[in-house]
């Protein structure tokens, strides 16, 4: 009967880390296209991050590098300690369910 359980909070532990490096590479992929826009700031993708920022940013064309800028650092920043969270809720959840076992 507590193999199931251990087995059941292995399995429960294991998906949430496969979505977790899912999200990681989610994030590579959405930051890669953030410095294509710093590069190419005519292009396409360009219009279409400025499209998506906050209605209280103005564009200016001779500023573009510090809107993407901080945008970028703080999505990251987001996106990692949001991780970071998760991954240190799943440990304490999976340890509350092993013990209880015992």
């Amino acid at each position: 009967m507590s193999f199931l359980f251990i087995f059941s909070s292995i399995f429960i532990l294991g998906t949430s880390l496969l979505l977790i490096l899912l999200l990681h590479f989610i994030l590579l992929f959405y930051t890669f296209l953030l410095f294509l826009c710093l590069f190419y700031p005519s292009s396409l993708l360009f219009l279409f991050y400025l499209s998506s920022l906050s209605a209280s940013c103005s564009y200016s064309p001779g500023f573009h590098f510090l809107m993407v800028s901080p945008p970028l650092s703080l999505i990251s920043t987001i996106a990692f300690s949001s991780t970071y969270l998760t991954i240190i809720l799943l440990i304490i959840l999976a340890s509350i369910h092993l013990v209880s076992i015992f």
